[in-house]
């Protein structure tokens, strides 16, 4: 506890560049803001500020040039350049306003341009108390979620602890809850967390799920679990934190269906399927749905050969949390809830090259993550950690919008640790002393 207490110190007392301090606001933001504005009725523009403080840091990275930096995320930047160039020329075809491809632009690659500051600028001993930060975190929000729900009667989409009260706050509380359980389970098989600690975790993540009503983050914890056994070497503890993990799940779901007994008989493999597929839509009303989104854009949006390839341009089927600035398409087609799931977006604007695109990101991530620990140049157990959410934004893509709202700091930030290097003093000492005018 001590040890903790003391590093968490560092975080005020160490003299620190301003660009720190902005990296703090912006992974931490996510955190608060939301709780902020819902408590206090506050204007939801509010959370453009982070956008700010983005723009400042890309603005002092590209003054600050840095060659390692380049080289060692080059295959991502030349295949994010080649993506860009295609949806470029998906808006030029479906050309409508230049602001709705801003903007459509910010929203779907927010995640990228935060990656590359936190590669940028996070050192990878400030990285460790992050995510100890992170797991102090976890245990305020329980708490909070615990009083939202005991108190003041919060639950389901309502209830979002530390992350707001407002309809689709657990959007949030589903990725943060997927990136404790997975760093508790790579720590712990790394003989870093005792085995009692996790499961106290897992118990409390499970615990809020079920509070919450995130039926989906039990199959995303299974899979987390397949992903972790995959990439780490076996161990006992691996047989004993995998038998612990679907016990969980077990109870869990069995806490979810005393809450909301309507999930009786609901949690099988096939009734997931066909609630998943149903051509009924996510709602029952004629909407779309997650697995059959793609077949529906096809069949009831798409009228022309090219628009299965490059869709209607990104950004031309956008919205916003000020009316006036929703698209057109948006507003004669809002019934359909594509705007629910970040891979019908994304399709429905970029069309089948773009989706594929999209996801191969998060593939080149994964890949590039596996190459950097191997390769000795970052630390295994946040390589790992890095992979395993890699992995996951595919299926977050599919269940929500988490890669198109502020969450996407959390993950951007789990994503670039495995490309922080470990010999983070020599490193960036270096590199900062001689790009930096100041120092000179």
């Amino acid at each position: 506890m001590q040890k903790t207490t003391l590093s968490i110190q560092k975080l005020y007392i160490k003299k620190r560049p301003l660009e720190d301090y902005l990296i703090m606001f912006l992974l931490f933001m996510p955190f608060l803001i939301g709780l902020i504005i819902d408590t206090f009725s506050l204007p939801t523009a509010l959370r453009f500020a982070q956008d700010g403080v983005l723009l400042v840091l890309l603005g002092i990275m590209a003054y600050r040039y840095d060659n390692r930096i380049r080289r060692e995320i080059m295959p991502l930047l030349v295949y994010f350049a080649a993506f860009v160039a295609i949806l470029f020329f998906s808006y030029l075809v479906n050309f409508q306003s230049l602001f709705y491809f801003l903007w459509g632009f910010r929203n779907n690659f927010r995640f990228f341009f935060a990656f590359l500051v936190f590669v940028k600028f996070i050192k990878f001993e400030d990285s460790e108390l992050y995510l100890k930060i992170f797991d102090a975190l976890f245990w305020i929000n329980f708490v909070v979620c615990l009083i939202q729900f005991f108190v003041f009667g919060y639950k389901q989409d309502f209830l979002g602890g530390l992350f707001g009260t407002a309809v689709g706050c657990n959007i949030y509380m589903n990725v943060f809850l997927c990136i404790i359980s997975a760093k508790s389970l790579i720590w712990f098989i790394n003989k870093k967390e005792k085995f009692m600690w996790v499961l106290l975790k897992l118990f409390a993540a499970f615990l809020i799920g079920a509070l919450a009503e995130l039926k989906f983050f039990y199959i995303e914890f299974i899979v987390i679990l397949c992903v972790v056994s995959l990439i780490t070497r076996f161990t006992w503890k691996k047989v004993l934190i995998i038998a612990a993990g679907v016990i969980g799940v077990i109870v869990g779901v069995t806490i979810l269906i005393q809450i909301f007994p309507e999930y009786v008989g609901q949690f099988t493999i096939k009734l997931l399927y066909e609630s998943a597929v149903s051509n009924k839509g996510y709602t029952s009303s004629g909407d779309i749905n997650r697995l059959s989104a793609v077949s529906t854009i096809s069949k009831e949006i798409f009228d022309k050969g090219h628009q299965y390839f490059v869709g209607l341009g990104l950004g031309n089927c956008d919205l916003s949390s000020i009316s006036i600035f929703n698209t057109p398409f948006y507003e004669s087609h809002q019934s359909m809830h594509y705007n629910w799931f970040s891979h019908a977006f994304m399709f429905l604007e970029t069309g089948y090259i773009g989706l594929i695109l999209y996801f191969g990101i998060f593939i080149l991530m994964f890949f590039m993550a596996r190459n950097n620990y191997k390769k000795g140049y970052s630390d295994l157990m946040c390589s790992q950690l890095s992979m395993t959410v890699a992995f996951l934004c595919t299926m977050f893509a599919f269940y929500n919008t988490s890669l198109r709202v502020d969450s996407v700091y959390m993950i951007s930030f789990i994503i670039a640790l495995a490309f922080i290097p470990k010999k983070e003093k020599e490193d960036r000492s270096l590199t900062d002393s001689a790009s930096d005018p100041v120092s000179q």
